[in-house]
């Protein structure tokens, strides 16, 4: 059996980052009121900035060919469960009937923001998909200057579509108008190699919650709903709290192994923690810290079960690496 903890290597700080972040994902749905409000303000933007510090531009349809699956396969595999063990739940709750059946269908078909309790969070899935292959085709086919122009234009239709329209897409698509910018803030920093002092990024953060702590209304993130905070604001928060990640991540000297390794299950987690919270930690309990161990703790566990299963067997492994992630 392969280690299950990964040995250190120079990028290693990409899955330590997104473990952390993906724990972060788990606490802002378990815990309430300020601290979740906190988590919001960063918790899914950080995904997208580090996807566009990660993209290296490529031919469309080459990249479409590369990544989509590996995004999409897992997603309409996970829909698929969650559509049964829906099934199963309206009959054991005596609520079965046909019409239930052609909702829940209907649900899993248009996604986004349709799509709550288990599957909360797939709307992510979507978003980001369409998000990487736009970067990737504006930045294959216009100047560097057209690119920066339609990401600007972009974002701001997301922040009118926020403010003033909030047209309920299906898939959640319009969340794509905020996520595609954030991609590509990430891809600008990296290529024109720009670092921030830590101390401002600290400094930023440290205002940032000291903001949504006073207006928690005004500097609201919810990407899922498109809420982005305060104009521009809420976008450069984000992106300080993300980098105060990577910069932690990439000095990060005890418990890599461990974060690496919930890094790169970090989209089987994605899928499967608000289930685990919602029908077993929440079962358990109502303290909102217990709670979090445990669905963290349960959401690493199933990773660690899939994982030895992958490497006892080379054919199962890759089957599990299309579809559950």
């Amino acid at each position: 059996m392969k280690n299950i903890m990964y040995s250190p290597r120079n990028d290693q700080w990409v899955d330590t980052s997104k473990g952390i972040a993906i724990l972060l994902v788990i606490a802002g749905h378990v815990f309430s009121g300020f601290l979740s409000n906190a988590i919001f303000l960063f918790h899914m933007p950080f995904f997208f900035f580090l996807s566009g510090i990660l993209l290296k531009p490529q031919p469309p349809g080459n990249y479409f060919l590369r990544k989509t699956p590996r995004l999409i396969s897992p997603y309409i595999f996970y829909a698929v469960i969650f559509f049964i063990l829906s099934l199963f739940y309206f009959y054991h709750n005596g609520q079965f009937s046909l019409l239930k059946v052609v909702h829940s269908m209907e649900r899993e078909v248009v996604g986004g923001r349709f799509l709550t309790g288990w599957q909360s969070v797939f709307w992510f899935i979507p978003v980001f998909c369409i998000s990487q292959q736009l970067l990737n085709f504006v930045l294959s086919r216009v100047s560097a200057k057209a690119a920066s122009a339609v990401m600007l234009v972009m974002l701001t239709i997301a922040y009118i579509d926020s403010y003033f329209v909030k047209v309920n897409v299906p898939l959640n698509l319009s969340a794509v108008l905020y996520a595609t910018p954030l991609m590509y803030i990430g891809y600008y920093l990296k290529i024109k190699n720009i670092n921030i002092s830590k101390y401002l990024l600290v400094l930023i953060s440290i205002i940032s919650i000291a903001m949504v702590y006073f207006w928690p209304d005004l500097f609201k993130v919810d990407m899922k709903y498109a809420f982005y905070g305060m104009p521009v604001v809420g976008a450069i928060s984000a992106l300080c709290m993300s980098l105060l990640i990577i910069n932690f991540s990439k000095n990060l000297s005890k418990g890599v192994g461990f974060l690496s390794f919930v890094g790169v299950n970090s989209m089987i987690i994605m899928y499967i923690h608000q289930f685990i919270r919602l029908e077993l930690a929440n079962r358990i309990t109502s303290n909102e810290l217990i709670c979090f161990i445990i669905t963290a703790v349960l959401s690493v566990l199933f990773c660690l079960f899939i994982h030895i299963i992958k490497n006892s067997n080379a054919r199962v492994g890759l089957i599990l690496s299309k579809t559950v992630g």
